[in-house]
């Protein structure tokens, strides 16, 4: 069954206007949690992350975006839905897990609020325990970026294993390793969120092995090789990692999903990443 990926601009999202429609589009609890936030973009990735969940959820259950039943695991503060599977709108396609990632981007680029969804059939598997992580990372850092990799490529930062960080250090000049280190971080963001652990314990034990060079990955995805512990676990873990250009030439996003790889098919792997609008949102969601 498809592996969505779905990814939504929020760099002008008219967040007032929005949290103050009427009717309201979201639960009070969604609309509060973003105006907590003092800065415009952190505000707008809040909410651009609530709709694409509710999203997920009312074009596949029988669920409007404020009945949209979402939680938050409390350990690790991730977000999944509850939705009966006998409220599936065709009665056949269920939401097995999704999982969401943003980055707030500096002054002139994107600010991407993105979600990646495992689906499958009512009758083919009962068992929804397949998970997926989903991590988008810049290209760029916005400081002393020889300091930066630096840092995170020694030993002591708990990190990257030496394979990972001496690949990172053969990209190139220091634009190149930051993109490079970039890229290998959110790998290992995504896979420890299809885990469900986040970012703890030993980073080291997680390797990642034939990741695109950042010099000639351009627009496109990429199957990655994942590691654990020294055993190779491509056989379970589906790992992709794409490109996603951004307001300046070269420059933009690196976007990693892994997901149980039983969850995967080969349409799957030739499926793109849909950039939705706040209106198709809304359409899709039978609001007017």
């Amino acid at each position: 069954m498809p592996l969505l990926r779905h990814l939504l601009d929020c760099t002008s999202l008219p967040v007032s206007a929005l949290c103050t429609r009427n009717p309201p589009l979201l639960p009070d609890t969604a609309i509060n949690k973003a105006q907590r936030y003092h800065f415009p973009q952190d505000q707008a990735l809040s909410f651009g992350s609530s709709l694409l969940q509710r999203h997920i959820v009312c074009t596949h259950y029988q669920h409007t975006l404020l009945s949209a039943p979402l939680e938050t695991e409390a350990d690790t503060k991730r977000p999944f839905h509850t939705a009966s599977a006998t409220s599936a709108k065709d009665g056949q396609t269920i939401v097995e897990d999704y999982n969401v990632s943003h980055h707030r981007s500096p002054e002139g680029e994107k600010s991407l609020c993105i979600l990646a969804a495992i689906t499958s059939s009512v009758d083919g598997n009962r068992n929804k325990c397949r998970r997926i992580g989903v991590d988008v990372v810049p290209t760029v850092h916005p400081r002393d970026e020889k300091e930066f990799v630096s840092m995170m490529c020694d030993k002591e930062a708990g990190v990257f294993t030496d394979y990972e960080a001496a690949t990172i250090m053969a990209a190139g000049g220091d634009g190149e390793r930051t993109r490079c280190l970039y890229l290998h971080w959110g790998l290992k963001e995504a896979y420890v969120k299809a885990m469900g652990t986040g970012i703890v314990g030993e980073l080291r034990g997680i390797e990642f092995r034939g990741v695109p060079d950042v010099r000639d990955f351009g627009e496109g995805r990429r199957e990655v090789e994942v590691w654990v512990e020294g055993r190779d676990e491509t056989g379970k873990w589906y790992v992709e990692v794409s490109f996603i250009g951004g307001n300046k030439e070269r420059e933009g996003f690196y976007v990693a999903v892994c997901c149980d790889r039983t969850a995967v098919t080969e349409e799957d792997k030739k499926g793109q990443w849909r950039e939705v609008t706040v209106e198709e949102v809304l359409r899709e969601c039978g609001v007017e």
